[in-house]
């Protein structure tokens, strides 16, 4: 996979993945790995990335969130989430919509289960 400046990139930061794009890339010429530095200030070696794009909504899976909706299904270059007035009609987001993203894997990691009863 060829990695370049101004791609976004789905990769594993510990226990769990990540979106980022791409500021610059330190090339490694005598390792196995070059170093990714990214605009979200995270650095990580080539090796953690997932997947690579020019085009964001190709690393989003069903389960992570776009602007604050779960994703439920990708379908021709869109993002569908739930419709809680209206479960028959799909209300979905294309690329130029999407304004954040939280992996699936960010979420699970933040969240707190309320137990009740215990």
């Amino acid at each position: 996979m060829e990695i370049s400046k101004g791609m976004y990139v789905r990769y594993k930061y510990h226990n769990e993945q990540k979106i980022g794009k791409v500021d610059f890339i330190i090339y490694n010429k005598f390792g196995d790995e070059n170093f990714i530095g990214l605009t979200n200030n995270e650095s990580i070696f080539e090796g953690k990335i997932l997947k690579a794009s020019f085009n964001i909504i190709d690393l989003i899976e069903v389960g992570d969130y776009v602007n604050g909706e779960k994703v439920t299904k990708l379908i021709d270059r869109k993002i569908y989430h739930e419709n809680l007035n209206d479960p028959y009609y799909d209300i979905y987001f294309e690329n130029k919509d999407i304004k954040s993203i939280v992996t699936k894997e960010q979420f699970n990691s933040c969240k707190y289960v309320v137990e009740r009863n215990k």
